[in-house]
């Protein structure tokens, strides 16, 4: 393999929702980012979700009537795994995915073949 050399802050391995969050992330710090996927597109294996991102207690929810929040939205995602997945990971989704996900509203995906770069600010 041949090419130009660059320097990166960070390399997220993978395009799927959680490197891409975390690339939009480190960004938005001020990092120089490079997203290395192995895969022909973009995606991950979040291109096989449903397309749901959970959060509870969101305003989204509240302007819905739909009352919701995080320790409730905690034991229904443990139930649902038997209670054999790490507590304190899905406590903090449970805490934090909603306010994440409203952040998240709004940013375009671009899509780019193998690999995308992410200039530094």
């Amino acid at each position: 393999m041949g090419g130009a050399v660059a320097d990166y802050d960070v390399v997220v391995l993978g395009s799927g929702l959680a490197g891409g969050c975390a690339a939009l992330e480190a960004a938005a710090a001020g990092a120089g980012v490079l997203i290395a996927e192995a895969e022909d597109k973009p995606g991950g294996r979040s291109q096989f979700s449903t397309g749901m991102i959970m959060g509870a207690g969101s305003r989204f929810q509240r302007d819905r009537g739909i009352a919701d929040d995080g320790e409730a939205l905690f034991r229904h995602y443990m139930t649902l795994n038997q209670w054999k997945v790490d507590a304190s990971i899905v406590k903090r989704l449970a805490d934090e995915a909603a306010p994440s996900s409203i952040r998240a509203r709004g940013v375009t995906r671009h899509s780019t073949s193998c690999s995308c770069r992410v200039p530094s600010r």
